[in-house]
């Protein structure tokens, strides 16, 4: 029909499948209003409009990370605020508490350092009970020090510690540990028998009418060779010892001598009397009274002679001969 007003419907649309669009009928303009999405309480993960198909979907979820290793990360749902909280680990030992290692992320546990620096102790830690006990594992730590012993077992060694090197071992001066306070010995030390003590040698020259004795306190010493009897022997060194008048004591048929050194002159109850050293005792004896009877008119009055009553009681009687009756050869 001509003339006739025919109306013309708005179209409000803006490609948005996020939003509602609807004509104001009163003014026929466009509105365009945000989908709403639920509110599930979750402030993390809130509900989003998705342009791609215009569905509420967790679009952009709250990301807590702080970046290290042993930290709880987490978000509030409340309030949609991060957390992040230190990572707990269990405790085992007090010795040897757990913590969480900064690389990994792992509990791991590490020992309680009791290093006192000091070589010479023992460090080690102790779990004890005590009145203010660690409320988490009701004990706590003690670090001890104990001294260590360096005795190595050598009796040679001066053993001993230093505080920054530890165990020291010194071999020792013999003369010092193994001294024994004897001026004839050498002091020396082996590991496995200790401290040994052998004679000290004579070095020194040989001399005839000197012999040596080594004195316990100062040594080794030159004692002038005594020759009995005095009063008719003595000493040259020039000619080998001890010197005698040419008819003491010898005889020339069979060339037996007797040396001062082998007589020795001596007084029992005011008689002199006559030992014999080195030589045949009981046969010597019997052979110089024959010889030298007249020589020793006290000769029976030496305690070593008895008469013919008691031959069987002399150690030194010869029974098949009576040295009384013995006449003087000289």
């Amino acid at each position: 029909m001509e003339g006739e007003c025919v109306p013309q419907p708005v179209t409000c649309n803006d490609n948005n499948k996020c939003t509602i669009d609807s004509c104001y009928p009163e003014t026929g303009e466009c509105i365009f209003e945000s989908k709403t999405c639920p509110d599930t309480g979750d402030n993390c993960n809130p509900q989003e409009c998705d342009l791609s198909d215009g569905e509420c979907k967790v679009l952009n979820p709250v990301v807590c990370d702080d970046q290290q290793p042993c930290t709880l990360d987490s978000c509030i749902a409340e309030t949609g605020e991060c957390s992040f909280e230190s990572k707990e680990c269990d405790q085992i030992s007090p010795c040897a508490p757990a913590s969480c290692n900064v690389v990994t992320g792992q509990c791991q546990e590490i020992p309680v350092n009791c290093d006192d620096q000091n070589a010479c102790t023992q460090d080690f830690c102790t779990v004890v009970d005590t009145m203010d006990n660690d409320p988490t594992t009701g004990q706590v730590a003690r670090c001890d020090h104990t001294p260590i012993t360096c005795d190595d077992s050598n009796p040679c060694t001066v053993d001993s510690c230093d505080i920054q090197l530890g165990c020291q071992h010194v071999e020792a001066d013999p003369s010092v540990i193994c001294d024994d306070n004897d001026q004839c010995t050498v002091d020396t030390c082996s590991r496995e028998q200790g401290c040994q003590h052998e004679p000290l040698a004579y070095t020194g020259p040989q001399m005839n009418c000197q012999t040596p004795y080594c004195d316990p306190t100062v040594g080794w010493l030159a004692v002038p060779v005594q020759c009995l009897p005095k009063d008719q022997c003595y000493c040259d060194e020039d000619k080998g010892g001890c010197v005698c008048p040419s008819n003491f004591i010898q005889d020339e048929k069979n060339n037996v001598g007797i040396g001062a050194g082998a007589v020795t002159f001596f007084v029992i109850a005011g008689f002199a009397a006559v030992v014999f050293v080195g030589v045949s005792g009981k046969k010597s004896y019997d052979y110089w009274t024959q010889v030298h009877s007249n020589k020793a008119p006290q000769i029976t009055n030496n305690p070593f002679y008895q008469g013919k009553e008691m031959f069987s009681d002399n150690p030194l009687f010869d029974p098949e001969q009576d040295m009384s009756t013995v006449p003087d050869k000289d």
